[in-house]
């Protein structure tokens, strides 16, 4: 999480290449792939404690404000599968970007193109 948000903080300023802003959304969605552990860890927590108290068969709040598990668990599974799927989407991005500027360094890509 820190050296991303240090790749973040140089990119920043640097958003007018088509590069070096894939840079920026590269390294602001691998900082946030750092933080869906600790979601995974709250879940982990939540199963431990349901299964503590022997709720083994039913995985819904006490009616208190809890949070429940089945409302818990498809979260943290689409936050997963999302930014792993953006990360993986914007590294591609990113490969065809530098792969184009090295072969033709005078062509200019278009960030509209790639980004919309």
């Amino acid at each position: 999480i820190f050296f991303n948000s240090l790749v973040c903080r140089f990119y920043r300023n640097k958003r007018e290449n088509t590069t070096h802003f894939l840079y920026l959304i590269l390294s602001t969605v691998d900082t946030l792939g750092g933080i869906v552990p600790f979601f995974h860890a709250a879940l982990f927590i939540m199963v431990l404690v349901n299964e503590e108290r022997g709720g083994g068969e039913e995985w819904g709040g006490s009616g208190d404000g809890e949070v429940s598990l089945e409302v818990m668990v498809p979260i943290v599974y689409f936050l997963t599968s999302l930014v792993a799927g953006v990360s993986v989407f914007v590294s591609t991005m990113l490969a065809v970007a530098r792969t184009l500027n090295i072969a033709l360094p005078t062509y200019r890509i278009n960030r509209k193109v790639v980004v919309g």
